[in-house]
C-alpha cells in the first residue's frame, strides 16, 4: 500500500541531513521547492510501487510456468535423468523412479549404472563416454531388472531407450528415458508370427504365389509351386503369371488378374496348368487380394487336384458299370 508523506516531516527530516553534511541554512530549499520535491517524490514513490506490483505479477507468472514446468517434467510419460561425470544422479522426475521402482529421494548420488547388469552397464558407459568426448547426442537401448547381477534389483524387466546429450556447463549429462518394452514384445511377436507363417509358407503341400497389386509381378513364392510345375523359385519370381508360360490359357489369366482388381476374388476350380516338362497337371486356382498396412497385395493359390479329378473319374465309371449290370439284372431277355 502506498504511504502517505507529511510534508512538513520530511522537510524537517531533509533539512536535519543537510545540517549534518554541513549545509547552510539559508542553502535550504524553499517552501514552494520543497512542496514540489515532496511531490515528485510521492509521484516516485507511486511509480515504485507500480513497477513493485509488476515485478510480483512477473514473479507469480514465473513461479506458475515453474510449477508447470514441473509437472510437465515429473509427470511426462518419459524418463529424465541428469548425471554427473562419475555417473551419479543428480536429478531425476518421477517418472524415472516408477520404472526404476525407488523412491526418486532415494535415487540422488545413486550411479544409474547400478541398476544395470554388466553387459547393459558397457552399453551404457561407452554411450555416455561418448557424449563427453564428441559433445554430441548419443542414443542405446538397455534392460533394466532383466539379471540377478544388479546391484539395486527393480520389480519388472524393461527395455528402455536412452537418449543423451551433454548439458550446457559440459560437466553433466542429460538423459531421456523412454519404455520400450510393449514395442519390444510386440516386435517379437510379430517376428515369431512372421516365423510360424514362413513355416507354413515354405511346408504348405499346395504352391503360393504372392503378386505385387500394380504389376502383376510374382515376389515371393513357396517351395512347393516350383515342385508342382517345374521352375525354379529364380525363374518364377519377377515374372507375371503369364510369363512363365506354366498356365496354357494365358489370356484367361490375364482377363483374371484385371477381373481381380475390382472382384478382389476368383476361383477357377479346374485349369490345365503345364509342367516344364510338357506334362498337363489339373489344378484348382484361387486368387485374393489383401491389404498390407497401405498397400494391397496379391496371393494366389495353386492346388494339384489331378488324383482328385482321377478319383472322381474311378467312381463316375464305376457307378455307369454298377447301373449297367442292374438294368442287364432287371432284364436278362433284352430285344
Amino acid at each position: 500500500m502506498k504511504k502517505d508523506f507529511d510534508g512538513s516531516e520530511l522537510r524537517r527530516r531533509a533539512e536535519e541531513q543537510l545540517r549534518n553534511r554541513g549545509v547552510a541554512a539559508d542553502m535550504l530549499c524553499s517552501e514552494e521547492k520543497m512542496e514540489r520535491l515532496v511531490q515528485e517524490l510521492s509521484i516516485h514513490q507511486i511509480e515504485l510501487e507500480m513497477q513493485n506490483e509488476e515485478l510480483q505479477d512477473s514473479m507469480d507468472e514465473i513461479e506458475r510456468e515453474r510449477n508447470r514446468y514441473l509437472n510437465l517434467y515429473d509427470f511426462s510419460p518419459v524418463g529424465y535423468l541428469t548425471l554427473a561425470r562419475d555417473g551419479s544422479i543428480l536429478q531425476a522426475n518421477l517418472t524415472i523412479a516408477r520404472i526404476l521402482s525407488f523412491e526418486r529421494s532415494r535415487l540422488l548420488g545413486v550411479r544409474f549404472g547400478s541398476f544395470l547388469d554388466q553387459q547393459d552397464l558397457s552399453v551404457f558407459i561407452s554411450m555416455v563416454g561418448r557424449v563427453f568426448q564428441t559433445r554430441t547426442q548419443e542414443h542405446c537401448e538397455i534392460m533394466i531388472g532383466n539379471s540377478d547381477t544388479t546391484n539395486i534389483p527393480t520389480k519388472l524387466q524393461r527395455t528402455l531407450q536412452l537418449d543423451a546429450i551433454i548439458s550446457d556447463n559440459r560437466h553433466e549429462c542429460r538423459l531421456s528415458l523412454t519404455d520400450i518394452s510393449e514395442t519390444r514384445q510386440a516386435l517379437e511377436a510379430l517376428k515369431m508370427k512372421e516365423a510360424q507363417y514362413r513355416r507354413l509358407f515354405e511346408a504348405a503341400q499346395e504352391g503360393i504365389m504372392i503378386l505385387d497389386y500394380k504389376s502383376g509381378k510374382i515376389v515371393n513364392a513357396n517351395p512347393y509351386i516350383a515342385h508342382l510345375i517345374g521352375f525354379s523359385l529364380e525363374e518364377i519370381v519377377g515374372k507375371k503369371l503369364w510369363e512363365i508360360g506354366f498356365i496354357r490359357d494365358k489370356m484367361l489369366i490375364q482377363m483374371a488378374y484385371l477381373e481381380l482388381q475390382a472382384k478382389r476374388f476368383i476361383r477357377y476350380s479346374d485349369l490345365p496348368l503345364q509342367h516344364k516338362d510338357g506334362k498337363i497337371i489339373d489344378v484348382e486356382f484361387i486368387s485374393y487380394v489383401y491389404n498390407v498396412g497401405d498397400e494391397k497385395a496379391i496371393q494366389c493359390t495353386i492346388r494339384d487336384i489331378s488324383l482328385q479329378k482321377q478319383l472322381l473319374e474311378y467312381e463316375k465309371r464305376l457307378f455307369q458299370n454298377e447301373a449297367s449290370e442292374k438294368r442287364a439284372a432287371e432284364d436278362p431277355n433284352p430285344d
